[in-house]
């Protein structure tokens, strides 16, 4: 790959890197068979603490406090977060390859996520691709949510602009081209490919 024409003003060329079905595949569905629920059924204050806890406005030790209140179902709280973190499923494949071709290519791969701590914990207990990225911005330190611009300004201030911003939701998307950054929509590992040798051929 030759050198993008597009760097950050110290000439690093950083890529902010999506997590959650960009890198690894989300299984929502696992965590409310678990839990016993149905998507449908998800209260307000379930998908408020959930946010809360993405944002970082409450700890893992609260975050199951506040489920464990909610599902009422005698769960430990071990059960609970074990539960939780079932929503963090394998690797996409090929993305470790891409991500070490990248990383080979003398880009560096940041972390830039809607997440919270428990899960983070569990990706990279589990999953070796984490051994590619040397950076991060996520929601629950940074305390806002993407597609909110701060959360966009917080990744400059530390990391610099990126020469690409990679993510799976077009709001996200559409939210980083709106803050100037070169943003590709994930939509699989072949047509991310084929969108970067348009970008750095």
């Amino acid at each position: 790959m030759k050198e993008i024409l597009m760097t950050t003003e110290n000439n690093e060329k950083i890529i902010a890197l999506d997590i959650g079905g960009v890198c690894l595949e989300l299984h929502h569905d696992l965590t409310f068979k678990y839990f016993g629920i149905k998507p449908d059924d998800l209260t307000p204050e379930f998908i408020t603490t959930s946010g809360m806890y993405q944002c970082g406005q409450i700890d893992t030790e609260k975050f199951v406090q506040n489920v464990g209140k909610m599902l009422n179902n005698g769960m430990s709280d071990n059960e609970i977060l074990h539960g939780w973190n079932l929503i963090i499923g394998d690797e996409i494949d090929g993305m470790p390859e891409l991500l070490q071709e990248l990383t080979d290519a003398g880009y560096r791969l940041v972390f830039f996520s809607n997440t919270c701590e428990s899960h983070i914990l569990d990706m990279y207990r589990r999953l070796p691709f984490t051994r590619f990225v040397s950076g991060a911005i996520y929601s629950y330190e940074v305390g806002t949510m993407k597609p909110d611009n701060a959360i966009y300004g917080a990744f400059e201030r530390t990391h610099g602009k990126p020469c690409l911003y990679i993510d799976d939701l077009q709001e996200n998307i559409d939210a980083g081209l709106n803050y100037g950054w070169n943003s590709i929509r994930f939509t699989g590992v072949d047509n991310l490919r084929e969108e970067i040798e348009h970008i750095l051929p």
